[in-house]
């Protein structure tokens, strides 16, 4: 990893994004594919987020869907080994790249303000395939936790931040955010101890 990668991993991710395709368009596979092993990461952190907001998270039966669909992405990227797994339809389903790249610059602005909190750091509990392995496990049981705690009010933010702690620590390679992310999942099982 470059310098300027350290100082902002998320904004990196943009740059080898714009890099990627062709010259007129670029397919959502090639999209996926700059992400490389950090695919995980963006899924869990988008789904993580979606949990988290009440508006969505407070819906009868969102927390259900949402954790079968983190449950079905750990799941995907642990027997792929590598790059998310999607049908070759949607891997070959084209953008244009001046489309690409407005969105790109739209959401630049919002990714610097998350490269300021995380970085490149403790690496010791983010790189690598075994704690890939553990975290991808940690993020499927906090998961299967909301179908318990789905049914308290607020029961589902405590694991929701925890699997946006570890999406953005998967996605950054940033082991103190995964160890917030576990931190969180300690506090998932302490809920379920004593509220249930």
């Amino acid at each position: 990893m470059t310098a300027s990668e350290e100082e902002a991993p998320l904004n990196s991710v943009l740059d080898e994004i714009k890099r990627s395709g062709g010259e007129d368009t670029v397919s959502l596979g090639e999209v996926l594919d700059a992400f490389q092993h950090r695919s995980l990461g963006v899924l869990l952190t988008t789904f993580g987020v979606l949990a988290a907001v009440p508006v969505i998270g407070g819906i009868p039966g969102a927390p259900a869907v949402l954790a079968a669909l983190i449950v079905i992405s750990v799941v995907q990227s642990l027997v792929g080994k590598g790059s998310l797994w999607m049908p070759r339809f949607l891997r070959n389903r084209k953008i244009g790249r001046d489309k690409l790249e407005r969105g790109i610059e739209a959401a630049r602005p919002w990714l610097g303000r998350i490269d300021t909190v995380v970085n490149r750091r403790l690496t010791l509990l983010s790189a690598g395939w075994t704690n890939r392995l553990i975290i991808s496990l940690a993020a499927a049981l906090l998961a299967l936790s909301f179908f318990p705690l789905g049914f308290i009010p607020y029961g589902t933010t405590a694991p929701s931040l925890g699997i946006v702690m570890l999406g953005l620590g998967l996605m950054a390679r940033d082991g103190l955010l995964v160890l917030v992310g576990y931190t969180l999942a300690g506090v998932t099982v302490y809920i379920l101890l004593t509220a249930l």
